[in-house]
């Protein structure tokens, strides 16, 4: 499976770097324990355009905000 645009410009611009010689999802799963950028991929890999992958990982990054707040008030909680 080719990369298709969406993660071949995640691919350009991963801070991790030294990724661009991959050329497939399979590939990077291979080489790669970077859950960001498997993740970053995955969500790429069946978006349509880069606004819909901007309003996926606009979600996911919520849905981890409120992970994090519930975590740290139970946190608190106990102290």
């Amino acid at each position: 499976m080719e990369f298709n645009a969406l993660q071949n410009l995640v691919m350009q611009h991963y801070e991790g770097g030294g990724f661009v010689a991959l050329k497939s999802l399979e590939e990077v799963k291979d080489h790669s324990n970077e859950p960001l950028l498997l993740f970053l991929l995955q969500e790429s890999e069946t978006a349509t355009d880069a606004e819909e992958l901007r309003g996926r990982l606009e979600d996911s990054i919520d849905q981890l905000q409120d992970i994090i707040d519930a975590l740290e008030a139970h946190l608190n909680q106990q102290c």
